[in-house]
């Protein structure tokens, strides 16, 4: 198995890994043609294998889709999770009637072809074009198609089974970045009110009213507020403060 990527155990639909045969048909799948051939058939029978309940499948969270088309042989059978909204989808005939051929653009913009089986008929409300869905596939191979521009264009075809909606997970998030946004409103919120509490005290405190010193009666400074000239008599000049200090109290 190739190394590139992350490997990792979820909890997930219960997916077994491929069978020695179905390793040999996926073998002779012929990159850049349709999915007429033995190697989806081999797909499409370990998918439909899936069953819901607890695996421990190693899943890759992302890939090199690049990669994967330049070199399919490294990156076939090889479980994926993908996310992304459905751009079209397709029901397949002949044989697999019950199989959709589905394009998604995932997460990253990337255009991907993912072929879909299990899916039951009340859950054609769930995945339509454009909604987000969750998948968990196995690499396929490169498909050759011709793109709505009328390109020629390549894409990594993916077989998979058991998909999701993915606006659970998006409505999460949305959610937790609701909470984070309040939680910084109130944030700046509390610092504004302590800046206009430190202001309103600096402007209090000078407005009070400026005190001067005078020599009491034995050469002791005394703080006293400014009420106006003292007599030139020393003993009347401390009477009066006295009676000015009495006056404030």
């Amino acid at each position: 198995m190739n190394a590139a990527g992350l490997l990792v155990s979820l909890l997930l639909t219960a997916i077994p890994p491929l069978t020695e045969d179905q390793y040999i048909r996926l073998s002779t799948a012929y990159d850049g043609r349709d999915h007429r051939e033995e190697a989806f058939a081999a797909l499409l029978e370990n998918a439909e294998a899936w069953s819901e309940g607890v695996g421990d499948a190693p899943v890759r969270l992302s890939g090199d889709i690049y990669a994967m088309i330049a070199a399919p042989d490294e990156y076939r059978g090889e479980l994926y999770r993908i996310v992304g909204a459905i751009q079209q989808r397709t029901r397949l005939d002949g044989p697999w009637e019950g199989v959709w051929e589905w394009f998604v653009r995932d997460d990253s913009g990337r255009p991907l072809i993912v072929y879909v089986t299990g899916l039951m008929p009340e859950d054609d409300v769930h995945f339509r074009d454009g909604r987000r869905v969750l998948i968990y596939a196995r690499y396929y191979k490169r498909v050759d198609a011709v793109a709505r521009d009328g390109q020629l264009r390549s894409y990594a075809a993916f077989v998979g089974a058991h998909p999701s909606p993915a606006s659970t997970a998006a409505s999460g998030a949305s959610s937790f970045s609701i909470v984070l946004a309040l939680a910084v409103l109130l944030l700046v919120g509390l610092i504004v009110v302590l800046v206009l509490v430190f202001v309103v005290a600096r402007r209090q405190r000078s407005r009070r009213p400026a005190r001067r010193a005078l020599p009491g009666a034995e050469g002791d400074a005394m703080a006293v507020d400014d009420g106006g000239p003292l007599p030139d008599d020393p003993a009347e000049a401390l009477a009066e403060l006295k009676r000015r200090a009495e006056a404030d109290q």
